[in-house]
């Protein structure tokens, strides 16, 4: 480890510096700012990032030193779910800080005007989440605002009051090109300078019985997993906020990889004749969204339909594959892209294909002493590879899985030439399944072929009971998937 280290946090609220010490380093942002910064207009209700009333801005310097841009750029989070040791080095603005010398900001303007607030308790989260999307839009070059961009910004907020109509169209009247986005606006280079400092020192901050690493080298991350092989590794930390916020868990010493700054990288990898994408720890899903989907339009889609933007700017694709849920909505997609995982540790690196990372529920066939330090994942390089990528859920947006579904295929004179398919939430963890890989192969693409293997699958897999779906549904949506991809009518019900 470095000789130099750090004790504390460095953030940036409405513009004024904070240095977040002990005990309040563990806390959840929207916590630390209601009780410890007196900033209440963040509120909270549902306290795992379901209804988007804490949603405030953050500025990341990590990931405006990864992008290569000379500013912040700020997008929205859900703060109920995002722990103050997940956002050092950030600037956070919080509604209090939207106003300019006292004038509304132009969303809260138009929400006045519309009369888009009724009780107001949800209000303070759609206007940071519309001030994100106006400097989202304006920074991709946008000189309008349509409603799909509205509706698709907005996934991540409630209104219990019903009020989405005036709120749409709060959000939908406003002229972007007459509005000085959040990264213009609190745009300092001394801020940025003091971030480029802190992030080459290392921190490691105590309260108690919980402890915090903060390494800026994969070096001494690797050390650290080593010492500690128990230690909880921290990436998007999405779902770790709802366990911790609902006492169903509570980690002691913690180690995240949020300033290692080569963590944040996409790269655009070419080896021998092989291209593919090296994609590390840090990298949220909605980079990851605009990044490849030229090459992967289907996976691109799925992602859209992830989560809402708040979660998508914290949760990472590695953080995903690491928590192993047997309906994780990634992992199916990464399966038959046969893509690769990163792990190492002090004794070396190693590259494992993700179809040999799961063992069983939960349980990842890594050493103790491993990180997963990426994924790796190639560009298709037959022209006439498709994939089909499918989740049904209770809700289409911002909800888990019942179901999920990928299948990758390239097609000859209408005859499959190759065929994968992998199922997530029909066993402990998402599965291939070999036995109708094998019987779709030389099969043509046509009603019959679809049919036969819809009716393998009641002998392949067993999906259980719970409060998602039975095992007949499940069964059934299966089985109606596959239909679906071949466009054949489904069986009794619908998928």
């Amino acid at each position: 480890m470095n000789v130099k280290m750090r004790n504390y946090l460095l953030v940036y609220i409405n513009g004024e510096r904070v240095e977040v010490r002990g005990e309040e380093v563990f806390l959840d942002l929207a916590t630390f700012l209601r009780r410890k910064r007196a900033l209440t207009g963040t509120k909270v209700v549902c306290a795992e990032g379901d209804c988007g009333a804490c949603t405030v801005l953050a500025g990341r310097y990590q990931e405006a030193h990864s992008s290569g841009l000379t500013s912040l750029h700020f997008e929205a989070i859900n703060s109920c779910i995002a722990f103050l040791h997940n956002l050092d080095l950030s600037h956070i603005i919080t509604v209090e800080g939207l106003a300019d010398h006292g004038k509304l900001h132009p969303a809260q303007e138009s929400f006045v005007k519309n009369h888009a607030a009724q009780c107001g308790y949800c209000t303070p989260g759609f206007v940071c989440s519309i001030v994100g999307m106006v400097d989202a839009l304006k920074g991709e070059g946008h000189r309008s605002i349509s409603m799909k961009n509205v509706q698709s910004y907005l996934t991540g907020n409630l209104c219990r009051c019903t009020g989405h109509a005036p709120i749409l169209q709060a959000a939908s009247e406003l002229n972007i090109s007459k509005i000085t986005r959040i990264s213009e606006r609190y745009h300092d280079p001394n801020i940025l300078a003091e971030f480029a400092h802190h992030a080459t020192v290392p921190a490691e901050i105590t309260a108690g019985d919980k402890v915090l690493s903060l390494p800026v080298e994969l070096r001494d991350a690797l050390q650290l997993k080593g010492q500690y092989p128990d230690i909880r590794v921290i990436a998007g930390a999405t779902d770790l906020g709802v366990l911790v916020n609902k006492d169903r868990y509570q980690p002691k010493r913690l180690l995240s990889l949020q300033n290692v700054l080569e963590q944040y990288k996409v790269q655009d990898r070419h080896e021998d004749k092989n291209e593919y994408f090296e994609i590390g720890t840090r990298v949220t899903i909605n980079r990851i969204e605009k990044i490849i989907g030229k090459s992967f339009p289907e996976f691109s889609k799925l992602l859209h339909l992830f989560a809402s933007h708040q979660i998508k700017n914290m949760a990472t694709l590695v953080g995903n594959l690491a928590n192993a849920s047997p309906v994780g909505d990634t992992i199916p997609f990464l399966l038959v892209a046969e893509a690769e995982v990163e792990l190492a540790s002090v004794r070396g690196r190693r590259l494992m294909n993700v179809n040999e990372f799961f063992l069983d529920y939960k349980k990842l066939n890594m050493a103790q002493d491993e990180l997963i330090t990426g994924i790796r994942l190639a560009r298709p390089r037959d022209k006439k590879e498709q994939y089909r990528l499918y989740k049904v859920s209770g809700r289409k947006d911002l909800d888990i899985a019942t179901v999920t579904f990928a299948a990758r295929f390239t097609i000859e004179d209408g005859v499959f030439e190759n065929f994968s398919l992998a199922l997530g939430g029909v066993a402990p963890t998402v599965v291939r399944q070999n036995a109708i890989e094998k019987f779709m192969a030389q099969k043509p693409w046509q009603p019959d072929t679809f049919i036969q293997a819809s009716d393998m699958l009641p002998a392949l897999i067993h999906p259980i009971s719970d409060v998602r779906g039975s095992h007949e549904y499940r069964l059934l949506l299966c089985q109606n998937l596959l239909l679906k991809m071949g466009d054949v009518r489904p069986k009794w019900g619908c998928a």
